[in-house]
């Protein structure tokens, strides 16, 4: 079974759907914005991704420009804003097995989810 951590109006999010669901590949879809991640839910995410938490963070969204872009920030301070402000999230995530990936660019998913 693959996992998507999905927002339901982004182009790319919606993109990398079909082409799991194109590939007959069965598929939980997580809203992560109805149902926003802990903080145990992320940090087993990111060990998934093999990532630390500032690359799951999404910079250029408004909420992180106005409140932490001026900051020096630590682990701790990212994965804390991740869960207070899950938009921040870098999306669509795919999960498959013990492994994740940031679906971007859309083309990365093809071979992961073979």
């Amino acid at each position: 079974m693959i996992q998507i951590y999905h927002k339901s109006n982004c182009s790319t999010s919606l993109s990398v759907l079909k082409l799991i669901k194109d590939a007959g590949k069965k598929v939980s879809i997580i809203h992560y914005l109805e149902t926003p991640l802990n903080l145990e839910q992320l940090q087993q995410l990111l060990v998934l991704l093999n990532l630390p938490a500032e690359n799951l963070v999404r910079k250029k969204e408004k909420i992180f420009q106005e409140k932490y872009a001026h900051r020096k920030l630590k682990e701790s301070d990212y994965l804390k804003m991740l869960v207070k402000h899950p938009i921040l999230m870098e999306r669509p995530v795919v999960v498959k097995g013990k492994k994740a990936i940031i679906a971007r660019p859309i083309e990365t998913v093809i071979n992961f989810i073979k």
